[in-house]
């Protein structure tokens, strides 16, 4: 059986990750600095250039980190100190490392040695301003966490490129076989031609997708392009499915016997399998490419996802006909 690689994503804080970004309003780009965008579901922020005087959208120099909460509740976003005494703004909180740090043993490491505890301070002494944190909750007003890495330890360019594609929400196939894949009856017969497809083609499955994502005024533009699909038949075979035929085709009655655009015969039947079925895989490869916008640094890596089905196979069976001449 095929086995995929699995990319190891980024586990970062839960303050990181989400959809649904908005602009917190227009704001006026009299020098180069950098506009704060707040997360609708998560409530996380991220922090991009928004260009000089005159012509925002292009990246400035020397731009002044600005950060953005709606300290009133009129939907309108104010500025607010980026840094305090409490910490950094992390788009719900201003957040540090807890002093001194608790020992291992606190449930709050979860088992882990690495990285630290960080406490998230809400906005505003007002409970009315005290929104609840990714970790679900303003009561105590102080949150407690795990954070991976070293305390203030910025990002680098490939770890936001990671981000960018969680924020993808890149799915897996539904696996699309014509006939239509069940066990009990088999639906499929040996020597005939079984078409494979994607069923649910779309962005977040066949893509390609772009996605970006900002930390510590670093912002990385990432982009997916599924390369191939390698489906692993069970009985032994792996169909490699790319170019034209990347995404297959389903059957239909004018295609008759004709050779699948992406497809497979079994040999074999089914029946001494485990549950009287083989078990087909579908596996999407992924190629992630990179850049830090603004030019210096740019990468690839890869990215796979897998989806499988239970397929039951028959051999046709034979029909007796009478010799019409006796």
């Amino acid at each position: 059986m095929l086995t995929p690689h699995r990319v190891a994503l980024l586990l970062v804080s839960a303050l990181v990750f989400g959809i649904g970004w908005s602009a917190l309003g227009n704001v006026p780009a009299a020098e180069a600095r950098q506009i704060c965008y707040i997360n609708e579901i998560t409530k996380t922020m991220d922090c991009r250039d928004d260009g000089s005087a005159g012509n925002p959208g292009d990246p400035g120099e020397n731009g002044e980190w600005v950060c953005y909460w709606d300290t009133d509740k009129d939907g309108v976003p104010d500025e607010i100190e980026c840094v305090t005494e409490q910490g950094r703004w992390k788009g719900t909180c201003y957040e540090k490392p807890v002093e001194p740090q608790p020992p291992f043993e606190d449930p709050l490491w979860e088992g882990r040695t690495d990285g630290y505890i960080a406490q998230c301070t809400p906005f505003g002494p007002e409970p009315d301003h005290m929104e609840c944190d990714a970790l679900g909750g303003c009561d105590p007003w102080i949150s407690k966490y795990w954070v991976p890495g070293a305390p203030g330890t910025a990002p680098s360019a490939e770890e936001l490129a990671r981000r960018a594609v969680v924020q993808m929400q890149l799915q897996p196939i539904a696996i699309g076989m014509s006939p239509a894949p069940t066990v009990e009856p088999p639906s499929i017969l040996i020597n005939a031609p079984t078409h494979l497809y994607v069923e649910n083609p779309g962005e977040a499955t066949t893509g390609p997708s772009t996605e970006t994502a900002s930390d510590s005024g670093l912002t990385v533009t990432a982009t997916a392009t599924l390369e191939r699909i390698e489906w692993d038949m069970g009985d032994g075979t792996v169909v490699t499915c790319e170019g034209d035929a990347l995404l297959g085709q389903a059957w239909t009655e004018d295609m008759g016997w004709d050779e699948p655009v992406c497809g497979h015969y079994y040999e074999h039947t089914s029946t001494d399998e485990p549950g009287g079925a083989y078990t087909v895989t579908a596996v999407s490869y992924w190629g992630i490419e990179w850049e830090l916008v603004g030019g210096g640094e740019a990468g690839s890596f890869d990215y796979d996802l897998l989806a499988s089905v239970q397929v039951g196979v028959r051999d046709a069976p034979a029909h007796l006909v009478p010799d019409p001449t006796g």
